[in-house]
């Protein structure tokens, strides 16, 4: 045991590192505070421990978040192990040592301990509702012409991986959508640049089936398949196509995450963003996890970094979708958020209304329930920057605790029959102006269960505001969470990074009470859950908490989606289990899972077949169009809007109205039209690919020397970049259009048209002629060979010359043969070499100027004839 001398020494260092960051104007969260004083250690406190340092001194690494000012240079010459980096935002595994460095560095605003996140599925357990059908239809074995299917957006899963093997990934030739895939968890392979952990996978990996990651878990694979499957894997005589994502043609990208904590996700951010840029597409990212902790008001460095995200710094679009949580009431009825207001002097300001206002002459009791079997449980209280309040455990009585107070002892630590117990308190929070205090409950056991007790004192309360305090578990879905049974309130409960600002946050409704599985006759939904048309009862509620610094913050969540009874993609690595069979199809491909974690990618999908019209969208654009296209909630109220958000989602509605805004541009105009080549009444051409989503085909037309224009080919696909106008083609509009003419200029112009029928403007016209000559455009005339280009006017006078005065004789045609016949290779030897090419041109100089300046070629060759008449007589008369 440590000394007391020693004790006070750890603490008064730790005072002095809080002095130090206060001067500074940055925080060390309070959950940090017993491992830097030695009183606790990370393992006990639940916080995320790496490998050992590579210093020398064998100490674990902490995972950590962080908020830096001005470059980010200074930072990584200090030689910690830094992660992903999105805004003022950072990511780092280091030693307390490394910590303490951080902790005394002039850019280090704030340093948050990394927090565990869950995945939002709450009980395992339609589409038709987001009206998502009506702008995305079947045609055969792909999508019709005006479907919005998300084609050339990406979407980025972070999640417990995806199943890359399952047919709802795959396209129709067997080849993968999923572009890439940054495994967080293995340490075989080469990580991401940027990261030295994990190991990616490329598309060509995954199709060479050389990628390793998997899903046991099933829950990324099912959010992939609501966000972005295309329903076609099938088996067991089932129909395909029954259950089909939101954006079937769209990529993606997949984050499979070790550590389900704040840090992780932060650096899975970042290289989403990295590998949207890399591949020059827009991107939508769906979060179906978070955490009951934090300040429940977008300022905490995981929302900061999704805001961060949003930012369009690359001309395309980039939104996040996150779920709103599972967390507004239990299933018992008692809340996992519970709030109090003191309230000062005789007149005193009034508590915000529905908080329960109290004195602040006696502590608040705040009650809270600890199930049995439970090991550990932690508590986060927040309060504005001008209090002061203390904190300690007061019941059980066996387990009661001094209180920790910046006005007293900041740390305390306490070993009872109820088991360990570490309450510390946190000085001003530079972000928001709040503080913080934690109590960190732990058993290697099990806790003593029943009802325990926190008092808060009001050490310091302004006299001129009420002073809020919130209180929320770190919960996980069990049924291990204490819930609190005085002062409960279940509103503020949605989960962190739900408050993000940027962020489209979506809460689970009813939208389908039955489902089949692989049991007879089942199954139906729990009327515990909520019953059609109704907000999921378990789903996390708004308000945010308004804190010292931030603006009145916008209402959360912002809409609500299909979330309960959603069946979708299950991956073929999740272990057998007979419990799992009331949930699985009968196809064996596809399951049903509930919670916020499945409405959250329905959303994303929308989001991104509004990317696939216009990628230019922002994220706050994509946002408002979703959250004021909405639908009114079904059946009777009220629906509040700390609730529903602003209503239903309407993915039909959301691109009318983008449409009727004139967010919808007309395709741009196809550029880098060329000639590929030319044969006897054929020319091929190419263009370069269009940069539209949301194209549905192309038009060729084609005009004559009269000026007449004929469309010879109505609708490419929108994939093709070449096309070649050949006789009796199938593509022509009608058997009256007739044959080219060999010989003969035409004209080729291409537009595009899109989903919503709107045309380009044409192209560049591009001139080609059609020869007797079989061969490429660029390589069967040794002329065209010598100046570059089939339409060099060097060229053109030869063909001219050609067509009048050689063609119309028999001579002529023969010579005109017997070139069409030797030129090709004699071509195809020349066109690579700058020396040859000049030759040419250079042999060819006579001919040509005698074609187009014929009286200076004569005077010329005239003089030339003088000249060498000239040197004969002169020779002549010199001999003997």
């Amino acid at each position: 045991m440590r000394s007391p001398a020693v004790a006070l020494t750890l603490v008064a260092a730790v005072l002095a590192i809080g002095a130090a960051r206060q001067a500074l104007g940055a925080s060390i969260d309070p959950l940090l505070l017993p491992v830097l004083s030695g009183q606790s250690t990370p393992q006990v406190l639940g916080l995320a421990a790496g490998a050992a340092a590579q210093d020398g001194t064998g100490e674990s690494l902490l995972s950590v978040t962080l908020r830096f000012s001005g470059s980010f240079d200074g930072l990584r010459s200090l030689g910690i192990r830094f992660g992903g980096v999105l805004g003022d935002v950072a990511t780092a595994d280091v030693s307390v040592t490394q910590l303490r460095q951080l902790a005394s560095h002039p850019d280090v605003r704030s340093i948050q301990a990394a927090r565990r996140l869950d995945l939002q599925l709450d009980v395992s357990g339609g589409q038709a509702h987001t009206a998502v059908d009506l702008v995305r239809m079947r045609d055969g074995d792909g999508w019709s012409l005006t479907s919005h299917t998300g084609r050339g957006v990406l979407i980025g899963i972070m999640d417990t991986g995806v199943d890359l093997r399952h047919d709802d990934f795959l396209k129709p030739d067997g080849s993968t959508r999923v572009v890439a895939v940054w495994d967080q968890s293995t340490a075989v392979g080469r990580p991401p640049r940027g990261f030295s952990y994990g190991a990616e996978c490329t598309v060509s990996q995954i199709n060479a089936r050389d990628c390793p990651q998997v899903d046991r878990n099933g829950h990324g694979t099912h959010v992939a398949g609501i966000a972005a499957g295309d329903g076609s894997a099938t088996s067991r005589d089932q129909t395909a196509y029954r259950y089909i994502g939101m954006a079937p043609e769209a990529d993606l990208v997949v984050v499979k995450m070790a550590d389900l904590t704040t840090a992780r996700a932060i650096d899975g951010l970042s290289y989403l963003k990295s590998k949207a840029t890399e591949l020059g597409k827009p991107i939508v990212v769906n979060l179906s996890f978070g955490s009951t902790l934090g300040p429940h008001d977008g300022t905490s460095d995981l929302e900061q970094a999704v805001n961060a995200f949003t930012v369009r710094d690359d001309g395309l679009g980039a939104v996040a979708v996150v779920a709103a949580g599972n967390e507004g009431q239990t299933v018992e009825g008692n809340p996992l958020h519970a709030v109090g207001c003191f309230q000062m002097g005789p007149s005193p300001p009034a508590c915000p209304s529905g908080v329960a206002a109290l004195s602040g002459a006696d502590p608040a009791a705040v009650g809270f329930v600890v199930p049995d079997g439970t090991t550990s449980v932690f508590l986060e209280v927040w309060y504005p920057g001008s209090a002061t309040l203390g904190v300690r455990v007061s019941e059980p009585a066996a387990c009661a605790t001094a209180t920790a107070s910046l006005n007293g002892s900041p740390i305390v630590t306490a070993s009872t029959p109820c088991g360990s117990i570490v309450i510390a308190a946190g000085d001003t929070n530079s972000v928001n102006g709040d503080r913080s205090n934690i109590v960190a409950l732990t058993s290697p056991s099990q806790l003593t269960g029943g009802i325990w007790s926190l008092a808060i004192t009001g050490d310091s309360l302004p006299a001129t505001s009420a002073t809020r305090f919130d209180v929320w578990p770190d919960a996980e879905p069990s049924d291990h969470n204490p819930v609190f049974n005085r002062l409960g309130d279940p509103g503020t409960t949605l989960i962190m990074p739900a408050a993000a600002a940027e962020a489209i946050t979506a809460a689970p409704y009813v939208s389908k009470t039955s489902w089949v599985s692989l049991i007879a006759g089942c199954c139906a939904l729990p009327l515990s859950h909520g019953t059609l048309n109704t907000l999921a009862s378990y789903a996390s509620r708004g308000p945010l908490r308004p804190c010292t610094t931030c603006a009145a913050p916008s209402p959360k969540p912002d809409l609500a989606a299909p979330g309960v009874v959603i069946t979708s993609s299950f991956s073929s690595r999740i272990p057998d289990d007979p419990a799992l069979d009331a949930q699985v199809d009968p196809d064996r491909l596809h399951y049903a899972l509930e919670g916020s974690s499945m409405a959250a990618p329905q959303v994303a999908g929308a989001a991104a077949l509004l990317l696939q019209v216009n990628p230019t969208l922002t994220a706050p654009q994509v946002k408002a169009y979703l959250k004021n296209s909405v639908s009114s909630p079904l059946g009777t109220g009220p629906f509040p809007i700390e609730r529903w958000g602003q209503g239903r989602l309407n993915v039909q509605a959301a691109i009318a109205a983008m449409k009727a805004a004139g967010d919808d541009p007309p395709p741009a105009k196809p550029t880098g039209l060329r000639v590929t080549s030319v044969r006897s009444q054929r020319v091929a051409i190419t263009w370069d690919a269009s940069p539209d989503l949301d194209l549905q085909y192309y038009r060729v037309q084609r005009t004559d020397s009269s000026g007449v224009m004929v469309p010879i080919a109505s609708r490419l696909p929108a994939t093709a970049t070449t096309f070649e106008d050949i006789p009796d083609d199938h593509l022509l509009l009608n058997d009256g259009i007739t044959d080219m003419t060999n010989e003969a200029v035409y004209t080729y112009t291409v537009q595009a048209v899109d989903i919503s029928d709107q045309e380009s403007p044409p192209s560049d016209p591009l001139p080609a002629v059609p020869t007797a000559g079989e061969g490429s455009v660029g390589l069967c005339f040794i002329a065209t060979a010598a100046y570059g280009s089939p339409w060099h006017p060097h060229v053109t006078s030869l063909r001219v010359f050609r067509d009048r005065h050689l063609r119309p004789h028999a001579v002529g045609r023969a010579a005109i043969a017997a070139y069409e016949a030797i030129s090709p290779p004699l071509a195809r030897f020349i066109a690579p070499h700058p020396t040859l090419r000049a030759a040419a041109r250079v042999a060819l100089t006579p001919l040509v100027l005698s074609i187009e300046r014929p009286r200076t070629s004569a005077a010329i060759l005239g003089i030339a004839l003088l000249g060498a008449l000239g040197v004969w007589l002169r020779r002549r008369s010199r001999r003997p």
